[in-house]
């Protein structure tokens, strides 16, 4: 249909007279038109939607309509007719676009913000160092992916991919394809050899490559095997957002996913309704709706969307205008995501989310306003900002606290995530070196940046951070929803006794017939530094599951203190 609309417009570029001024055929215009046209579908494939003619092609085609009136002789009288009828449809085309094209989208911003699926909630699930979160950062994933690559034949050919987050047969890594270096170097390789995957939980695994494949189709293929040419010839009318990515079925097959939706009004808006499926191998090419998504992509809904979810809802919730000046009841995603301004996590279930933090658009406001999490299947915007997240710094304070800790080493945090770890909300930072390298995982209250604490692995660092909470009264008020205050009385089957640098010593007990492990500090129990095996100690602490307990009272009966 909006080829249609094109070629009825490139009639009206034909002049209406008979005799003409400039001695040029009469066809010379609209062959420009369609050359221009020719190229822009080619070169950025747009929908075959009509609604693209007033944004693309409104501005060309008044032009090209009005110069078409330098062909009739001046003086003729036809002349004045067909000058009046062209100049009023190009000043109605050039209206149309800077309506369409510049201006609609200044007046459906609330529209926007209603298409945004989304709900409110408290805080997020719980974590705890039986957790294994998704931290290895992408520079570091990728890092590991090039000290493989070098084992592809030919390798000169080739280059690596955008990584996407995945969960792949219960584990969590990170999947690169091996794209094509350039134009020549595609004609000679014929086809891409496979794709490259990475832990997301482990910075020591090694990254895989899986090569053997033949995969005819890719982004970085050119002509009729790119693969986004072939997308579109395929679905010519869709409306896509973000560039395709990379994923892989539990067998290993890899397929190419786009994610496609409609806009909320005009050309402005997106609203995610599935994903196009690719095998790039055998060019296939299957369209499904976000419920009816293959159940290995994570993805349906892609990191560049998810970017505009976010944004829409954080910024339009009352129009363009009022998030320009007036600002209220807005908050503004934090660029320290990942993937655009989002970062990827997983759930418990294995389930896919965009983690964001949202803080306020005052410059001398740095805490955060609550965070959400972006379901990758569905699109739905799920926002935390309950009573616990009021004061909580956002991720640039985090990072700003990890950067300061390490300072000595040159050591930077990087992307980081506010969990709900031992029911409070705390940052969540991977440290690394300049190099990319995981060197230590940090874990920061959000509410008292003096609660802190760092380990070599993430089990360590949250260890030791449940017990910097529970040495802090205030702090570790919100974990009494987790456990009840339980006092204990007990031999010591074992003790062993840790000095830091400013000489606290942390005292690790072990009771008979107690599986348990006590953890207690000699900053506020002086004497718990004495403690010997066989000693009887009177033990009050706060039972939530784990192995290892800070307390919050300690008695050593032998000594009376």
């Amino acid at each position: 249909m909006k080829f249609i609309v094109l070629l009825l417009l490139s009639l009206c570029m034909l002049p209406f007279s008979k005799e003409r001024v400039l001695k040029l055929p009469s066809f010379i215009i609209p062959l420009l038109f369609w050359v221009i046209v020719g190229s822009v579908e080619y070169f950025f494939l747009l929908d075959n939607n009509v609604s693209s003619v007033l944004v693309f092609y409104a501005l060309l085609s008044g032009v090209c309509i009005f110069l078409s009136t330098l062909f009739p002789v001046v003086l003729e009288a036809s002349f004045t007719k067909e000058l009046l009828i062209k100049v009023g449809l190009s000043l109605l085309l050039g209206l149309s676009f800077i309506y369409f094209g510049m201006i609609h989208g200044l007046f459906t911003g609330k529209d926007r913000y209603e298409a945004v699926h989304h709900k409110s909630e408290e805080i997020s699930e719980l974590i705890t160092e039986k957790d294994t979160p998704f931290v290895v950062p992408p520079e570091t994933a990728r890092n590991k992916m090039k000290k493989v690559f070098g084992n592809i034949d030919q390798v000169s050919y080739y280059e690596l991919g955008e990584l996407t987050p995945q969960n792949v047969n219960g584990e969590f890594v990170y999947v690169a394809p091996i794209e094509s270096s350039s134009f020549m170097k595609a004609r000679k390789a014929g086809h891409l050899p496979g794709y490259i995957t990475m832990s997301g939980t482990d910075p020591d695994a090694e990254a895989e490559l899986h090569n053997g494949f033949k995969m005819k189709y890719a982004p970085s293929l050119y002509f009729r095997h790119n693969l986004e040419r072939l997308v579109r010839k395929s679905e010519p009318s869709v409306i896509f957002k973000g560039e395709p990515t990379l994923e892989i079925d539990d067998d290993g097959t890899p397929y190419y996913v786009m994610t496609y939706g409609n806009f909320v009004s005009g050309r402005s808006g997106f609203d995610p309704k599935g994903v196009v499926v690719i095998n790039p191998q055998t060019g296939k090419v299957q369209k499904y709706t976000t419920k009816d998504a293959p159940t290995f992509i994570d993805g349906v809904v892609n990191d560049e969307t998810a970017d505009y979810l976010n944004e829409t809802f954080g910024t339009m919730v009352h129009g363009v205008f009022n998030s320009w000046f007036s600002n209220t009841d807005v908050k503004e995603p934090t660029f320290y995501g990942e993937y655009e301004t989002v970062t990827p996590i997983f759930a418990k279930d294995g389930s896919m989310y965009y983690f964001t933090d949202f803080t306020s658009p005052k410059e001398e406001i740095d805490s955060a306003l609550g965070y959400s999490l972006v379901n990758g299947r569905t699109g739905e915007v799920v926002y935390y900002s309950g009573k616990q997240i009021d004061g909580v710094m956002d991720s640039s304070g985090a990072v700003e606290v990890v950067d300061n800790s390490f300072k000595k080493e040159k050591w930077t945090g990087t992307m980081p995530v506010l969990y709900n770890i031992y029911g409070n909300p705390s940052w969540l930072v991977p440290v690394v070196d300049n190099g990319g390298l995981i060197r230590a995982y940090a874990v920061v209250s959000g509410t008292n940046a003096k609660v802190f604490a760092s380990g070599t692995t993430i089990k360590e660092a949250l260890k030791k951070y449940n017990t910097a909470l529970e040495k802090k009264t205030a702090i570790s008020k919100p974990s009494s929803e987790i456990g009840k205050e339980k006092t204990i009385e007990g031999e010591v089957l074992r003790v062993f006794k840790e000095t830091r640098e400013d000489d606290e010593t942390i005292v690790y007990i072990l009771l008979k017939n107690q599986e348990t492990v006590f953890v207690v500090s000699s900053v506020d129990f002086i004497y718990s530094k004495f403690v010997e095996v066989n000693d009887r100690v009177k033990i009050t602490y706060k039972e939530t599951g784990q192995l290892e307990v800070a307390v919050s009272d300690f008695v050593n009966m032998n000594l009376n203190k």
